[in-house]
């Protein structure tokens, strides 16, 4: 399989045959973006987990996809508003905690993500966390912001990106 004429899949999408992404995890119950979620997808097979990344007041990179508590949680604010003393106590669907992505790169360590980088504050802690734990060989970076997508990679040693079109290397 190819990423276009002729050109092989890169790196973390190599593969034959069509690859699963797990969109949030495997979340059938509503725990999107929870550690259960995404080792349940992989239990069911799926090849990549997806995520997507925001920052906290004060700097903690989360694994989260919208930009406010609310829809989610048992609590409110806009994350890039509220401290990780508060996101802490937020419970997905009552009950399950609003991770890191520090804590999701450890919990899962065989496992490929892609990582949508959703705000514009979550590009230099993304990029320390990936280079750190050397994570940038297992994942895809992507973000409907050009901007922050290529910021993430100018940041990286190497690193498999996606955009809302066709991968990149």
């Amino acid at each position: 399989m190819t990423t276009g004429p002729g050109r092989p899949r890169p790196g973390v999408l190599a593969g034959d045959g069509p690859l699963l992404l797990a969109h949030r995890g495997f979340s059938r119950d509503g725990l999107e973006n929870t550690l259960p979620a995404f080792a349940a997808a992989l239990e069911l097979g799926a090849d990549l987990v997806e995520t997507d990344v925001h920052t906290t007041a004060d700097g903690v990179l989360v694994a989260f996809h919208d930009d406010r508590l609310d829809r989610v949680t048992d609590a409110e604010g806009e994350l890039a508003r509220t401290p990780w003393s508060v996101v802490s106590r937020a419970r997905i669907g009552g009950r399950e905690a609003v991770p890191r992505l520090a804590d999701v790169l450890e919990a899962l360590p065989g496992a490929r993500l892609n990582i949508d980088v959703k705000a514009p504050g979550a590009v230099e802690p993304l990029v320390e966390l990936l280079r750190r734990t050397g994570a940038w060989r297992r994942v895809v970076v992507a973000s409907f912001s050009e901007r922050r997508r290529r910021a993430v990679l100018a940041g990286l040693p190497a690193a498999t990106a996606a955009s809302a079109g066709a991968p990149l290397v």
